[in-house]
């Protein structure tokens, strides 16, 4: 299998780390694991796709996260 992402800082640590984990960790197919809800943590923040729940989102600094929504989608 062979896939990439666009260059910058989500290409290692965010697009091909996350969609072998997806597959390898969660059991999930190629297009399962590409499809699933992204985040992206860059300096003090992690920004989450809006794919995620609101439950997730307002937990998360609770939890000593800083959070932002993305403004659009993360590594597609």
């Amino acid at each position: 299998m062979s896939f990439g992402v666009m260059g910058g800082q989500f290409q290692a640590v965010g697009g091909h780390a996350y969609i072998l984990s997806e597959m390898f960790d969660r059991g999930r197919d190629v297009q399962a694991a590409n499809a699933a809800p992204r985040r992206f943590a860059f300096g003090d923040n992690l920004q989450l796709e809006t794919t995620h729940s609101q439950a997730t989102f307002d937990r998360l600094p609770s939890m000593g996260h800083r959070v932002s929504w993305a403004d659009e989608p993360i590594g597609v």
